[in-house]
């Protein structure tokens, strides 16, 4: 067909452009279409294509000029407005993006894909309230809009609203089971409700429909962690670092995996590139600057950790405060973790944990000011004292069973208790202290919402059982919650925290001098102040040293510790117990990963070596085991070494109710004794 036949024909032009379009063949698309354009009575949906491939072929524009002259000549099109919304949401340039799309409602008020599309954006600008109101029109005005229904999940997501989320996330999943993003938002919201299995499964299915979502991969190696899943999850950020080369949302996932596996020298590279691509995270700066390994080479490396962490939390006040005045109070929930493995050092550490306790403070108080306001104790003459419990471990774990005798314990005619579950994990512990509680709260939200909930329980005292364990109640204990708030001795390090009054602990652990080890003020209560639940009776049919592939004969000598709590002061001890009893197998238990336990092997073999001593076969290095096989473990060895300078809590007491003898040594510390 010649060129003036064409000439005859615009209608087979448009359709043959917009074909060239949807195979991406844009420059083809744009020469007809603009030969078409040219005319001055060209049709809308030519201009209107003509908008869209310039906007494909990122000339911002030449497709402003085009859908404004299609909008001078069809001003009652809403597709037309709604179009250039999304060239201007593709410039960056959100006003005028959500000022074409309320010129779209303005014309149809029923058009859902204008008020999905403003939801989107004001979603991306934090307004999250508002954008949950604009999914809702778009699902009011289309019900089977899959993916209005799937943003207003991930919306809701974002507004601890995870029931709700969840039963949007499913409709929409139900409507376009093939929509990846439907299943992240499902996800998502699962995640929320603490069902992680489930969770697991959509997450996955997720990433299947889309393997180039790193925002599922984000939130799946989310998963992972919290399932302390470490060698899976660090598989699969080397997967995505491998596939999505250069996204730097991964940076800090690769910190992660690198300070889990102690890879100092990693660690600081992937923190740094994230840095240089985030510079005002706060969370970022915080991680680097508190950054100790797990497993030492020796004790100059304990000195050298020391030393750096000392040193940059002190430089951390001034990078950090000149950026809180950016953040939005949705923010907070990863902005700080405690310096949990600060502790295992052996050290004093009060300097360095008040250091690090004000700049979150300082920072808290800018960012979320109504929560760090001093609250006035109230006369508590002819009513019970309020009294709230605030942890992350109300189950069967070394807190829960250390502490849930002070949640189920207090006489009611005198107490009004309190409890406040921010984790999602649930057992016959947790009903105990559900059961027994005047008023029980699972709250797995923000550390706003969380901190708000529990403010209005106008409590007269606060107590945390632990401080630096796990990252949401390290950040509500550096608020102002209620007029008394207490720590007590779940994790026991001062917390540093400038907002705790008092450090609960108990008398026959503290040294003479234990109050200066504390900024808080110290309370000891008698023995080891709490009714520990003895474990389980030993079974009727005893256990065999076969079925955990231990040594039939010779001494069995118990090292039951994390690996992390191994201070190197330790080794020299271990080695001289086994140099003594030299028919005597040490038995262990791996670390968080195989690298660690790795790194952990190495270190001990050189102690072996120093001191000329094979270790070929002296050491049994078991996996992690039930409670209850833990405990025929016990029931198995001859005796139980403790470690120096972080002693053990709940494994020494499970080794006393099953007749194991302790060998110890007393340190300077109450975490030591």
């Amino acid at each position: 067909m010649s060129a003036r036949s064409r000439e005859m024909n615009p209608t087979q032009d448009l359709q043959a452009a917009i074909q060239h379009a949807q195979r991406g063949q844009l420059a083809q698309s744009r020469a007809l279409l603009s030969r078409l354009a040219a005319k001055p009575q060209a049709g809308q949906e030519v201009l209107h294509w003509l908008a869209i491939v310039c906007a494909r072929m990122a000339d911002v524009a030449a497709a402003r000029e085009h859908i404004a002259r299609a909008i001078q000549r069809f001003p009652r099109e809403a597709g037309l407005r709604l179009t250039a919304a999304n060239i201007e949401q593709d410039a960056r340039q959100v006003p005028a993006a959500l000022a074409h799309l309320d010129a779209a409602l303005a014309i149809n008020p029923a058009f859902a894909e204008a008020h999905n599309n403003r939801g989107i954006l004001l979603g991306d600008a934090g307004r999250l309230a508002e954008a949950a109101e604009a999914f809702q029109r778009a699902i009011a005005a289309k019900p089977s809009y899959a993916r209005a229904r799937a943003n207003l999940a991930n919306v809701l997501v974002g507004l601890d609203e995870f029931e709700a989320a969840r039963q949007h996330a499913e409709q929409a999943s139900q409507l376009e089971p093939g929509y990846a993003h439907a299943r992240y938002a499902l996800g998502r919201a699962l995640l929320g409700l603490g069902r992680l299995a489930e969770a697991e499964v959509q997450l996955r299915e997720s990433l299947r429909l889309q393997p180039t979502a790193v925002e599922v991969v984000l939130s799946l190696a989310g998963l992972l962690g919290r399932q302390r899943r470490l060698d899976e999850r660090a598989q699969l950020v080397r997967e995505a670092m491998t596939r999505f080369p250069g996204r730097r949302e991964l940076w800090p996932l690769a910190a992660d995996v690198a300070a889990n596996e102690d890879d100092e020298g990693a660690f600081f590279a992937a923190i740094d590139q994230a840095l240089q691509a985030a510079p005002d995270d706060i969370s970022l700066h915080a991680r680097r600057a508190t950054f100790v390994p797990s497993i030492y080479r020796d004790a100059a490396h304990v000195q050298q950790a020391r030393d750096r962490v000392e040193q940059a939390i002190q430089g951390l006040r001034q990078v950090v405060l000149p950026l809180a005045d950016r953040v939005t109070p949705a923010k907070v929930n990863t902005l700080f973790q405690g310096n949990f493995l600060l502790g295992y050092q052996g050290r004093d550490d009060r300097t360095i944990q008040c250091a690090f306790g004000q700049v979150v403070h300082d920072t808290l108080s800018r960012i979320l000011p109504e929560f760090n306001r001093p609250l006035a104790p109230k006369s508590v003459q002819g009513r019970r004292i309020r009294v709230g419990f605030c942890s992350s471990f109300i189950y069967k774990s070394t807190v829960g069973n250390y502490f849930s005798s002070w949640m189920t314990g207090l006489p009611g005619d005198a107490f009004e208790t309190f409890v406040f579950s921010v984790n999602a994990i649930e057992d016959e512990l947790t009903g105990k202290v559900r059961e027994a509680a005047a008023h029980f709260q699972k709250l797995n939200g923000g550390i706003s919402s969380i901190a708000a909930a529990i403010r209005a329980s106008d409590l007269d005292v606060l107590i945390y059982p632990e401080v630096g364990m796990e990252q949401s109640v390290f950040l509500l204990s550096a608020l102002r919650l209620a007029p008394v708030q207490l720590c007590a001795w779940g994790h026991p390090v001062t917390t540093g925290h400038p907002n705790i009054d008092g450090f609960v602990s108990c008398a026959e652990m503290e040294p003479a001098d234990a109050a200066t080890h504390y900024a808080e003020r110290l309370h000891l209560l008698p023995g080891i102040g709490t009714r520990y639940p003895a474990p389980a009776a030993e079974p009727a049919k005893a256990r065999s040293r076969d079925e955990f592939q231990l040594p039939a004969h010779g001494p069995l000598v118990l090292l039951p510790q994390s690996l992390f709590k191994i201070h190197p002061d330790n080794d020299g001890l271990i080695v001289r117990v086994l140099a003594e009893l030299p028919e005597a197998t040490l038995v262990m238990f791996a670390g968080q990963n195989q690298a660690i336990t790795r790194r952990f092997v190495d270190r001990l073999r050189g102690a072996f070596d120093r001191a000329g001593l094979a270790a070929q076969g002296r050491v049994k290095i078991l996996p992690s085991l039930s409670h209850a096989d833990y405990l025929a473990v016990n029931r198995l060895c001859d005796f139980m070494i403790d470690t120096l300078h972080w002693s053990g809590g709940n494994t020494t007491l499970d080794a006393l109710a099953s007749g194991l003898p302790v060998v110890t040594w007393p340190g300077k510390f109450m975490r030591g004794r």
